[in-house]
């Protein structure tokens, strides 16, 4: 109700709360590539909720989902107050660069006549995402059996290396 000199007007006040209605991811993560196994870094992103009354606020109470470390494209989701939003990320399969094979004991000795023991090499896979993996299915060629020092070759994948090994002559 307001009143003015001798005139009165009535009226009726409906207040309508205030809603979210839209999520808006404005500012990006500074990292949109990540090498496979790489985990998700949401640094530099900004989220804005906006609202019925034509406000809007930064927001930091929000879900993130949708990212896994495999190789793809992967659809983020961001969820704050029940709206959602969606970006993508890029996620690069790892590739591998070397290999390193070295003796598990050293020296590394065979008797004349006997055969090769895969089991007694380790082999070092190193992969574009920094990491490094032990490898069992590799493959090897050089050995003989006769007595003399021998350059055993390590393959896996496109990748090569070399270990020496000795067999001696049976007593």
């Amino acid at each position: 109700r307001a009143t003015y000199k001798d005139k009165v007007c009535e009226f009726n006040v409906k207040v309508i709360a205030r809603v979210s209605t839209q999520l808006v991811v404005t500012s990006l993560p500074y990292k949109l590539e990540y090498q496979e196994g790489e985990q998700f870094n949401s640094d530099g992103m900004e989220v804005v909720l906006h609202y019925n009354n034509h406000t809007s606020e930064i927001v930091n109470d929000y879900l993130i989902f949708g990212y896994d470390s495999t190789a793809g494209i992967k659809k983020i989701g961001v969820l704050a107050d029940g709206k959602k939003a969606e970006f993508e990320v890029r996620v690069i399969a790892k590739t591998l660069l070397s290999i390193k094979a070295e003796a598990i004991y050293k020296p590394l000795e065979f008797v004349e006549g006997s055969e090769f023991e895969p089991s007694t090499i380790k082999v070092l896979a190193y992969y574009s995402n920094n990491t490094t993996e032990l490898i069992n299915d590799f493959e090897y060629s050089g050995y003989d059996v006769t007595p003399g020092i021998k350059s055993v070759y390590i393959s896996y994948g496109d990748n090569r290396d070399v270990v020496n090994v000795k067999v001696r002559t049976k007593r």
